[in-house]
């Protein structure tokens, strides 16, 4: 039994927003603009009627309706980051089916990003061994400017042609504008007699590094299974989904049902996320909690970091005060307990 609510709980855990399909990712996006677009109707009868509270010198009624306004104006705001983030995903998605379909097969696409992986860390090794080498001659500075030169032009014809494809062009350059900046061939300064600025801005491609480490990622997800080592999560939608924790509230979807406790009523004082290299703590401070209460919470504070839940469905997790609609709680492995106030 164990064994197959594992099973079931990986396959579920594996789905979110990039892998969906196009059509799928189109409906949830229009979905979103037409919920915006109903609150912002709402708030305009809100509007109306608060006005006419005034009018009535009726400020009670206006107090009570700016309430509800509040309610909408928070509500819209969570459709605004979740739209954001089904608009990257759709405009991934599009770029991806459109590279498949000029391939033919993943296959030859994954093939072309490898390429582009490997030179980049071949760059990065002429970068370090020029700053390490300052004895270098100049016909080899040459060399290694003709090498750099050669895979520069590689790195913008990629960028170039995938930004035909895209079909936001606003989106790709937004996304992908430290590609093109570190693509432009930089000389060595002996080549041009000037200063050191051009050696240190061919620094910044560095920063080109960590599309090395997402490949890496991959790798060892096929290699080792060890996807969750280096799994990279948005650390900043996590404090905010957090925030709504904090508190006295209605704890019950974080409750397990063979919970002992009289209530599921419990306040949260205090809630940190801090992030060091790979290592991620998550902090609670409670006067009490419930049964399995912290590994819940960090399961759905995983899932939003994850961009497998929106701030809007960690919200209405939180809110629906159901267990059925909890993430996997996180492996017991991590919890302990730091200090105890009296």
């Amino acid at each position: 039994m164990d064994k197959q609510f594992n099973a079931l709980s990986k396959n579920i855990a594996k789905i979110n927003l990039y892998g969906f399909k196009e059509d799928v990712i189109k409906n949830m996006y229009q979905k979103v603009c037409n919920d915006q677009a109903d609150c912002i109707s709402k708030l305009k009868i809100i509007k109306e009627k608060i006005d006419n509270c005034l009018k009535n010198n009726d400020g009670a009624g206006a107090i009570e309706l700016k309430m509800s306004g509040n309610k909408l104006l928070s509500r819209y705001n969570d459709l605004k980051e979740t739209k954001e983030q089904i608009w990257r995903a759709l405009q991934e998605k599009i770029l991806k089916n459109r590279l498949l379909e000029k391939f033919g097969s993943s296959a030859l696409v994954t093939i072309k990003e490898v390429i582009v992986m490997a030179l980049i860390m071949f760059v990065l090794y002429l970068l370090f061994y020029d700053l390490t080498h300052p004895e270098l001659s100049l016909e080899t500075k040459r060399l290694f400017y003709y090498l750099d030169t050669a895979a520069c032009f590689i790195f913008l014809l990629n960028f170039f042609y995938e930004l035909r494809l895209a079909d936001s062009k606003k989106w790709y350059w937004k996304s992908h504008v430290i590609d093109f900046v570190t693509s432009i061939p930089l000389p060595d300064l002996q080549l041009l007699r000037a200063g050191r600025l051009a050696r240190l801005a061919r620094l910044a491609r560095l920063a080109r590094f960590t599309r090395v480490l997402r490949m890496l990622r991959i790798i060892f997800f096929f290699w080792r299974g060890m996807d969750q080592l280096a799994e990279v999560l948005d650390v900043k939608l996590m404090k905010k989904g957090s925030k709504m924790l904090l508190g006295t509230h209605d704890f019950s979807t974080f409750r397990t049902s063979s919970c002992q406790a009289k209530s599921p009523i419990k306040t949260m004082k205090k809630i940190s996320i801090k992030k060091n290299k790979d290592k991620i703590t998550l902090k609670f401070v409670s006067r009490s909690f419930l049964q399995q209460q912290v590994r819940s919470m960090v399961g759905c504070i995983k899932y939003l970091g994850e961009g497998k839940w929106s701030v809007d469905n960690f919200k209405k997790s939180f809110k629906s005060k159901k267990r059925s609609n909890c993430a996997p709680p996180a492996p017991a492995c991590g919890l302990y307990l730091e200090r105890i106030k009296y």
